[in-house]
């Protein structure tokens, strides 16, 4: 089985409504919303940035005035921030596992430098491990909507579009389940800074759990919790994953972290 890879080049998910708020006071596109807006591979590079101040040139007859200027080290593109309340509504479901990450750096954020991260969610048996190529037993923001059987029952499995910047979120929400157990995974898909991801559970709308991780390079995966249902309760026992050094043959970033594969846990 295929570990999760970074995402395919073409996205066709248009932006909800509270985005597109967001992005048309941000961005200078004509349209990224509704049928025929945008892709959001378009947008990832294209949130409104400010261009830095140019030093103005010595008036000495050595500088050569058609040479491009130097920009000071760490000037481009920033990252413009979001609007000032801006929130994106969680999912109403039952079960509703909620990623969001903020940069961790002293600088100015860059555009090329952002960080993206992907939540992943799996149920075992059969899945082996965190993939996006197996819809019917592990889904991700390209899968907005999958049906998995459930002792019997289709049950509808949701997830949101692709955030890639901090300050919005991923989402998955679905009812309680009966049976299997549920594996949340995010993933460091891109970026050139540390970032502090906070994964939150929750049921009925009431906060039932929260966890923070930090990763710091593309190719991390944080295997962040299991989920073991029954058809008793509606929430889930939630336990923790084992963490990268509990495995021996796996490849880790750190004591926590994955860098290959993710085996995920079969009891």
């Amino acid at each position: 089985m295929s570990p999760v890879v970074p995402r395919a080049p073409t996205r066709q998910t248009a932006f909800p409504l509270p985005i597109c708020f967001a992005l048309g006071l941000l961005s200078p596109l004509p349209s990224a919303c509704g049928e025929g807006g945008a892709p959001y591979d378009q947008l990832n590079s294209e949130w409104e940035f400010e261009e830095p101040g140019l030093s103005e040139t010595p008036d000495t007859p050595d500088v050569d005035t058609d040479a491009p200027p130097e920009l000071p080290e760490n000037e481009g593109r920033y990252l413009a921030p979001l609007p000032e309340g801006f929130e994106v509504e969680r999912f109403d479901d039952a079960i509703v596992f909620h990623l969001e990450w903020e940069h961790l750096t002293d600088e100015r954020p860059l555009v090329s430098k952002s960080v993206d991260l992907d939540l992943v969610y799996c149920r075992t048996p059969p899945a082996t491990t965190f993939t996006r190529l197996e819809p019917e037993h592990c889904v991700a923001w390209s899968t907005p909507e999958v049906t998995w059987e459930e002792g019997g029952n289709s049950v509808l499995i949701r997830t949101g579009p692709d955030a890639t910047r901090d300050g919005i979120p991923e989402q998955i929400g679905h009812p309680s389940l009966q049976q299997h157990d549920t594996h949340v995974g995010v993933l460091y898909a891109s970026g050139g800074y540390e970032a502090r991801a906070t994964l939150s559970v929750y049921v009925d709308g009431e906060l039932y759990q929260q966890k923070e991780q930090i990763l710091s390079e593309r190719g991390q995966t944080w295997y962040a919790l299991i989920a073991s249902w029954n058809a008793i309760t509606i929430s889930p026992a939630l336990r923790a994953a084992p963490p990268c050094a509990a495995l021996p043959d796996a490849e880790c970033a750190n004591t926590q972290l994955y860098l290959g594969p993710v085996p995920l846990a079969d009891d």
